[in-house]
């Protein structure tokens, strides 16, 4: 039963790193977005137009935390048909 436990917790642990790794990337990817923004401002495009960019990463990062957060929430969540449909 322990060993069920641990590995249960390695791989919750595993899934999560991934996805903080990725929030990583996500930021890095902020700085390219203000360069790419700064270009396409450059050919003629306002500031507003190009505001879209900024927010399609800020809705990517939300929805990776959210994700990241749900794997800890199945890990407690008692085992039955609900949680089975949750976890795929």
């Amino acid at each position: 039963m322990l060993g069920i436990l641990l590995a249960e917790c390695l791989s919750n642990y595993d899934t999560r790193s991934v996805v903080l790794l990725l929030i990583v990337w996500l930021l890095q990817l902020y700085a390219g977005v203000k360069e790419r923004m700064e270009v396409m401002q450059q050919h003629n495009m306002s500031w507003i137009e190009v505001q879209f960019l900024k927010k399609a990463v800020d809705v990517l990062c939300q929805c990776r935390q959210t994700l990241m957060y749900t794997y800890v929430f199945a890990f407690y969540l008692q085992k039955n048909n609900q949680s089975i449909i949750f976890e795929v």
